[in-house]
């Protein structure tokens, strides 16, 4: 849907290059030019509603995000090579990891994973593809290259790897910048991998992780709070970056600015994250800040290791880390006959290669089902 910029007529800021809907106190435009280039990039964007918001809320959230277009478009006019459909493969994977990831605000797990991409590409890709134009691949030479994996005997899981986490979101990346058309790599035909996050016995161990938190934890509201989150399904980083005044104990729901998908997301509490986390507004008396503060450092909490090994040594599941919770909702809810889309968007996926259904999920409402679901579960016997 075509985008009529006379409707984004309210400026936001000085030299923000963001401007807000004439209607709509939740939609944003954001478009900058480069210098004397004649170049341009803009992104239209909506912000979830929240009822407790005023204007300065959805405005604050769109600063951010503008600050962080305008640094991907810097970056991707400070670089030596032209930047249309000629660029060879290996200089657009050099600016797809410059523009989306900023090593220096990333954590450790998401250093490894930048690591771990550059890693793929540089084995596996750079030397049959690397040199390229990005014009010039075709869903041809991809199938051949794809098919030259698999005969070298690698796994299923690192061929598609290859593909779905390197060179598939490359070449979308590519045709959000109008550089190419189209995303050839949706044409290809992948193996299918024997999905191995399925979990044994997932009722057994998710109340086993639940009650050694809630024993352990008793005392402690800020450690309770915390890992009943990462238990609801919640991703680590989410939880340990989650702000007061993203958290709404009235609609029983909490707001993530930025997702690991880079989104927005809503998500509904169930009943023990709701009754935690009043709980601990309750002793803390804050509205805004971080929820979880070291009690040390009196700044974001970095390390759970320590306690990551108590939950894992009281409970008895010694495989559980924080993103194991995860599987053990999904696997406890597919083998219940939840449905899959509503798993999805409860943790939170907007996987579109995975599964079509994924893409208009509703994260509220699914959270919502997903614990009701939950919930009904835990109760049969």
């Amino acid at each position: 849907m075509a985008i009529d910029r006379k409707d984004y007529n309210i400026l936001i800021g000085k030299g923000t290059h963001l401007k807000r809907h004439k209607d709509k106190i939740n939609a944003f435009l954001f478009r900058m030019q480069n210098g004397g280039g004649g170049k341009e990039k803009q992104h239209a964007f909506t912000i979830p509603l929240r009822p407790a918001w005023n204007e300065n809320e959805y405005i604050r959230i769109a600063l951010a995000r503008a600050k962080e277009y305008e640094n991907e478009f810097k970056k991707l006019f400070s670089v030596g090579y032209a930047l249309n459909s000629s660029i060879l493969i290996k200089n657009l994977f050099e600016i797809f990891i410059k523009t989306n990831y900023n090593i220096k605000d990333l954590n450790e797990q998401h250093k490894g994973h930048i690591r771990n991409l550059i890693s793929i590409f540089n084995n596996h890709i750079l030397e049959p593809l690397g040199n390229i134009h990005l014009d010039e691949l075709t869903l041809y030479k991809v199938q051949e290259f794809y098919n030259g994996m698999k005969n070298k005997g690698l796994e299923p899981k690192t061929y598609n790897k290859a593909i779905k986490e390197v060179l598939s979101p490359m070449i979308k990346y590519a045709v959000k910048n109008k550089w190419i058309d189209e995303n050839i790599i949706l044409g290809l035909k992948l193996d299918r991998v024997q999905n191995k996050k399925l979990v044994t016995n997932p009722k057994g161990k998710y109340e086993a992780i639940l009650n050694a938190i809630l024993e352990l934890y008793k005392d402690n509201l800020l450690y309770k709070a915390l890992f009943l989150l990462i238990h609801s399904g919640r991703r680590r980083d989410e939880v340990l970056s989650l702000l007061w005044q993203n958290v709404d104990l009235e609609r029983k729901t909490i707001f993530l600015p930025k997702t690991k998908n880079g989104e927005a997301q809503e998500h509904a509490l169930d009943d023990e994250c709701y009754n935690a986390l009043k709980a601990l507004k309750d002793e803390v008396k804050q509205d805004k800040g971080l929820v979880f503060v070291s009690s040390v450092s009196g700044k974001k909490i970095s390390n759970l290791a320590r306690q990551e090994a108590k939950i894992r040594e009281l409970s008895g599941v010694k495989e559980w880390t924080p993103h194991f919770s995860r599987h053990i909702k999904a696997s406890f809810l597919m083998q219940n006959g939840v449905n899959p889309a509503v798993i999805s968007g409860a943790l939170g996926h907007r996987d579109l290669s995975t599964i079509n259904i994924y893409a208009t999920n509703d994260t509220l409402k699914a959270s919502k089902r997903a614990n009701e679901a939950l919930k009904k579960l835990q109760e049969k016997d």
